[in-house]
């Protein structure tokens, strides 16, 4: 599947989201098959795993966005002025391939590969984190990236209130992440990987958007504009879905 490369800046260059949806209406979108559950997770714990208890309360936005939209910087703007508890999936795995485990090599060799790493792994990191927080408001980044991860989730911890979706042009993306690359270390910052990694959100990530999109918890927000353009238009939809939860953590931080 291409992307339009035009020359012509007169006209928009299509996102990765807008020309699956060209695609869509030509071939039916298709589910990946569920994954097998890992031989290091019990699996009578996952079948009868139906949620957290300790997030029955939680109120969670997912903020999806291809490689390079610049999703990282948003999630630290809200978390500055709203207090969320930032979690990105990706940082959570690069932690546990940090230290050196089994799991972390396992994770590491995918994550080189621009391949998703399995859905257990994914989920039970973000749990955990959430769980041990005290907190009751969630930003996490980078997740779900298809669909299967998004039915894990909502079985094993709940669904979200809200799917902020960042949407890009793949050269406004590609030429981010290789600026990136400059001094970021990241193994997956390298142009043969970010192919790759485009290549699987085009597969993988945009029919979650388009599943959060049926469901009615989805905002598209351009994300090419400079960061602070496209923070204004993040405000808007987080002050409109999560008002009552963001009033606190204002205040409080107001009172500082």
């Amino acid at each position: 599947m291409g992307i339009s490369r035009s020359k012509n800046k007169d006209f928009a260059k299509p996102s990765l989201y807008e020309e699956k949806q060209k695609e869509a209406a030509k071939h039916e979108v298709r589910h990946l098959p569920t994954e097998p559950t890992p031989a290091w997770v019990d699996p009578g714990t996952v079948a009868r795993t139906t949620g957290s208890p300790a997030l029955s309360n939680a109120c969670i936005v997912f903020v999806l966005g291809g490689p390079g939209s610049g999703k990282g910087t948003q999630c630290e703007m809200i978390v500055k002025k709203y207090g969320f508890v930032h979690l990105s999936a990706g940082d959570l795995l690069r932690e546990e391939v940090k230290k050196g485990t089994e799991l972390g090599k396992e994770i590491e060799g995918i994550m080189k590969e621009g391949k998703l790493v399995p859905t257990d792994i994914t989920v039970k990191l973000l749990r955990e984190a959430m769980e041990k927080s005290t907190a009751d408001t969630f930003l996490i980044d980078g997740f779900p990236r298809e669909i299967h991860q998004a039915h894990v989730f909502e079985r094993d911890v709940k669904p979200p209130q809200l799917v902020i979706y960042y949407d890009c042009p793949e050269d406004v993306m590609k030429e981010r992440l290789l600026k990136r690359a400059q001094t970021s270390g990241r193994a997956d910052d390298n142009e043969e990987t970010i192919l790759k990694r485009f290549k699987t959100f085009l597969e993988c990530t945009v029919p979650v958007v388009e599943y959060y999109e049926r469901k009615g918890l989805l905002v598209k927000i351009s994300a090419v504009p400079p960061p602070e353009e496209v923070f204004k238009e993040t405000e808007k939809v987080i002050d409109r879905a999560c008002g009552h939860r963001t009033d606190v953590h204002e205040q409080e931080a107001l009172a500082a």
